[in-house]
């Protein structure tokens, strides 16, 4: 079915410049914005209404018709919405003072971003109908699978429970930056802007933050040595935030030159780093092995002859909940682990160009330039 996305947004801005003398001025900016997102097919509904257990119903993250998936067939169901509220604050400084041929400038930046989430996906349930109950046998053709379903006899399902995250970047910034006019034809512009970005940290540590490969494992086997484990953030001296900071200096200037009243040469350069870079804020992208859990639903025990289960109580050992970080190195031992790269650091980028231009009669100007 379709998807929908239900957007709130609330922001505002306050912004006071104040100039204590001709020569200099002072800015000082604040700037708040949040977004909330609610997407997904989200139809109000009790699945206590299709006769599932009251337990099971209860222990649900998000109450609605569980997935159906039926081979051959149309689905039912709804897989459930997510939940992200996204939010960015920005406080800096300025100060521009204008000394004899210098119009200097300085000042600091300070910026907050988090995404608060909460991923409902198969929060109800998800079950696959196929026709392997209504067959003859297991190997046999026939059968169908939308008799499987009206039987309430899945071939698979599972159902997961999440917890909410709120990951947070901070980043910090001060910068100088003179332009001097040498003389009224040659002009120089000249700075430095110093950036500290401590990387991406979940508010309650409820995340991995890379996978240490020297850690002994925490169970051995005999004539083996058995390395590695997730690290979990601020755990076993394992650092709060996920990927190497970025810290560093990024200069920059450039030059303009009036060769005569119809000719001038421009050129700069600049150095700057990138933000670091993440696929999503899903809980694979994240590394928050964990802080999910599944509960697999058992089908059958002698190859899909006779079921195990049905929709009447499709779980009925109860449903697994997160587990955090408590098994710690042993999590997910045997099976997919996701990480984030521990080394990940800022992207860097130089840019430089330089460019010559002539005034033409007529008030035609013609450029030719370089830039990488």
């Amino acid at each position: 079915g379709a998807s929908t996305i239900y957007r709130d947004v609330d922001f505002f801005a306050l912004n006071n410049i104040y100039a204590p003398n001709a020569n200099t001025a002072i800015a000082v900016r604040y700037g708040y914005n949040r977004f909330k997102d609610f997407s997904g097919n989200f139809p109000t509904f009790d699945a206590a209404s299709l006769g599932l257990p009251a337990a099971l119903v209860s222990a649900m993250t998000f109450n609605t018709f569980p997935n159906m998936t039926i081979t051959g067939y149309n689905g039912v169901g709804n897989n459930g919405p997510t939940k992200a509220t996204h939010t960015t604050q920005t406080a800096n400084a300025s100060v521009s003072r204008f000394m004899g041929s210098h119009t200097l400038k300085f000042g600091t930046e300070y910026r907050r971003i988090g995404a608060s989430v909460m991923a409902y996906s198969s929060a109800a349930g998800a079950y696959t109908f196929t026709q392997a109950f209504t067959a003859a046998n297991p190997t046999a053709a026939g059968g169908d699978a939308f008799a499987s379903f009206l039987l309430g006899y899945p071939a698979s399902g599972s159902i997961v429970s999440a917890t909410p995250a709120q990951y947070l970047i901070d980043y910090y910034a001060g910068y100088v930056q003179d332009e001097f006019r040498v003389n009224p034809k040659l002009t120089f512009n000249y700075g430095v802007r110093y950036e500290l970005e401590p990387g991406v940290r979940e508010v309650n540590d409820h995340f991995t933050v890379g996978f240490d490969r020297s850690a002994d494992f925490p169970f051995q086997v005999p004539g083996m040595t058995l390395k590695g484990g997730l690290m979990y953030a601020g755990q076993n001296g394992y650092p709060a935030q996920q990927g190497k900071s970025l810290n560093g200096a990024a200069p920059r200037g450039g030059v303009a030159w009036s060769l005569t009243n119809k000719d001038v040469i421009r050129g700069g350069y600049g150095f700057y780093w990138a933000p670091m870079q993440f696929s999503g804020i899903g809980e694979t992208a994240m590394g928050r092995l964990g802080y999910t859990a599944t509960t697999t639903y058992l089908s059958s025990t002698d190859g899909n002859r006779t079921p195990a289960n049905s929709l009447n109580n499709p779980f009925p050992t109860g449903i697994t909940l997160p587990q955090g970080n408590a098994k710690g190195l042993a999590t997910g031992a045997g099976g997919v682990v996701d990480f984030v790269d521990p080394n990940s650091q800022a992207g860097r980028v130089q840019q430089f160009s330089v460019d010559y231009t002539r005034e033409l009669p007529s008030g035609i100007a013609v450029s030719i330039g370089y830039s990488g």
